[in-house]
Formats: structure tokens, C-alpha cells, sequence
């Protein structure tokens, strides 16, 4: 379950996240939609924006990083994000 403290952190779209990753927006929707990384919608149920905050991002990036194949990541996505700000 995602915290409060969280709203203080970057928080990206769906699509964004899509960009930063180099992955389809349709696999990060899938990977919201399946449990498998959580976000805060925003809105209203039916017309709501998603939104993962980026601590979130690192989570299932950490948790994922030997199974990067299976998630359809780039090779050396992983590598490249940690190494940034």
C-alpha cells in the first residue's frame, strides 16, 4: 500500500514511465493493471489518471532487476537508471 509521504515524490504518468523505460505504454499499463507495480489514481475511478510515485519505480525495478528479460527491458536499462539522479 503506498504511503502519504509518497505525494512528495516525483510522480510519474504511465506514459512517461513507458518513455523512461523504453517499454510499451501498454506493458507499464499491464504491469499497473496486474498488481505488479502500484500507483495512486487520481480522479475519479472510471476517467482517473494514474500516477506512480518514483519510490514505487525503484521497488519494482530492484525487485525485477534479475528477471529484466521477462519484463521486456532494454539490456542495460537497469544500469543506465541507477546511475541517474
Amino acid at each position: 500500500m503506498l504511503t502519504i509521504d509518497q505525494l512528495d515524490e516525483r510522480l510519474w504518468s504511465l506514459r512517461e514511465l513507458a518513455e523512461r523505460l523504453n517499454v510499451k505504454y501498454q506493458t507499464v499499463r499491464s504491469w499497473y493493471y496486474n498488481g505488479l507495480i502500484q500507483g495512486i489514481k487520481l480522479g475519479g475511478e472510471i476517467k482517473g489518471v494514474v500516477r506512480i510515485p518514483e519510490s514505487e519505480v525503484n521497488r519494482f525495478l530492484s525487485r525485477n532487476q534479475t528477471d529484466a528479460k521477462t519484463l521486456e527491458l532494454p539490456p542495460g536499462i537497469l544500469a543506465e537508471l541507477e546511475q541517474k539522479p
